[in-house]
């Protein structure tokens, strides 16, 4: 899922693990795996996807696309309603998104994400950082394998 496209689809994932980065300000955001919903702002609201998730590993994941999931919606007037009500409190509250249960990956508050966190400035820019942390811990556990005293 790139960030910036259209929320056509909900993933969820059950095996492997997801990393969320913020390619426009290198920015990684964190790393979510099994039990995890991707894609819920964009897929339940008109905006574009605001981050991008790539796999770690072998990931799977069920995908319900929005075009299905209306469908089944509009069997059930009521259903749909919700649906519709979802969406517009979703449209009409700026970056509030306490009705999807969001947690935010950094201060773990509800109701907003990272990029909208005031921690972000924090780790803006990180994405360098993070790779080196990965390349060291990479050595660490190669060498732990060999038989060797790091």
């Amino acid at each position: 899922m790139e960030e910036d496209t259209e929320g056509d689809r909900l993933h969820y994932i059950t095996k492997g693990n997801v990393m969320l980065l913020h390619k426009k300000s290198a920015t990684y955001i964190a790393e979510v795996s099994i039990d995890t919903f991707i894609g819920e702002i964009a897929f339940f609201t008109a905006k574009p996807r605001r981050a991008t998730a790539k796999s770690q590993n072998f990931t799977e994941v069920l995908t319900l696309m929005k075009e299905d999931f209306v469908h089944a919606a509009k069997k059930d007037q009521k259903q749909f309603d919700i649906v519709e009500g979802i969406r517009k409190t979703l449209g009409s509250k700026h970056n509030d998104y306490t009705l999807l249960g969001i947690e935010c990956h950094l201060c773990h508050e509800k109701g907003h994400i990272s990029l909208d966190c005031n921690m972000y400035t924090e780790i803006k820019g990180n994405m360098r950082q993070q790779w080196l942390k990965k390349m060291k811990e990479n050595e660490w556990n190669n060498e732990d394998q060999s038989g060797e005293i790091p």
